[in-house]
């Protein structure tokens, strides 16, 4: 089953949301009204965007945030947190975007907005969360178990660097602060590649699926207001 929604936010904001096969392969954002010479700057526009309306969404809408980040893949709970929260404009979150920019989004990368999001308000001390409570290695490997190569991946990279993981959550897209995250965590990335594996890592896929791990590990950690999502 896939699902396949466009929510538009302003006559020139368009999230397009992939199937989950998509998801996995391809994490570009597409620029559609931006010439060639400016689409660095739209890419800034893109994630500030894509970041404020993730912020938002956690703040007026936690439940279905929290859904949408922990359900399974074309499950009907994510499927519905998904029109919850794109679908509706009664809120403000939808609009304050003024840029002349179109965007595409894979359902992981919006996942991984909102789980940094979700992780920079309830987590940020996740670093002293983890070293206060290490996992057994059946623990560890009964969690993974369900979860995709790219999500066991950015697991390892979060428990093996909790602090840089944090700052990367932290930091903006295409920022310096971005960069000197990443950097930190380069020593973490090939020791946690499943054997056999290959993948191509960037910094959108470090964000998006680092995001969607912290806030997993937070919530098995320390639920937010005692509250376990779907």
């Amino acid at each position: 089953m896939t699902h396949c929604f466009k929510a538009v936010l302003l006559p020139m904001l368009t999230l397009g949301l992939g199937t989950a096969a998509v998801a996995q392969q391809n994490h570009d954002t597409q620029w559609r009204t931006k010439p060639l010479e400016k689409r660095a700057y739209a890419a800034k526009d893109a994630d500030l965007a894509l970041r404020n309306f993730a912020k938002c969404a956690v703040n007026r809408r936690f439940e279905h945030a929290n859904t949408y980040v922990l359900a399974a893949v074309d499950s009907t709970s994510k499927i519905s947190a998904l029109r919850q929260l794109v679908m509706s404009s009664d809120d403000g979150c939808l609009y304050g975007f003024t840029n002349e920019v179109r965007l595409r989004f894979s359902p992981d990368v919006m996942s991984g907005a909102l789980g940094q999001a979700l992780t920079a308000k309830y987590y940020p001390d996740l670093p002293a969360i983890l070293a206060a409570r290490p996992l057994s290695a059946e623990e560890e490997a009964a969690h993974v178990a369900p979860l995709p190569p790219a999500e066991i991946f950015a697991r390892c990279v979060v428990r093996r660097n909790p602090v840089a993981s944090i700052a990367l959550v932290a930091s903006e897209g295409l920022s310096v602060e971005e960069r000197k995250a990443i950097d930190a965590l380069r020593p973490d990335l090939g020791p946690c590649l499943l054997a056999g594996s290959s993948m191509t890592i960037n910094p959108l896929f470090l964000r998006t699926y680092i995001g969607i791990a912290s806030y997993r590990l937070g919530v098995e950690m320390r639920p937010p207001f005692g509250r376990v999502g779907a």
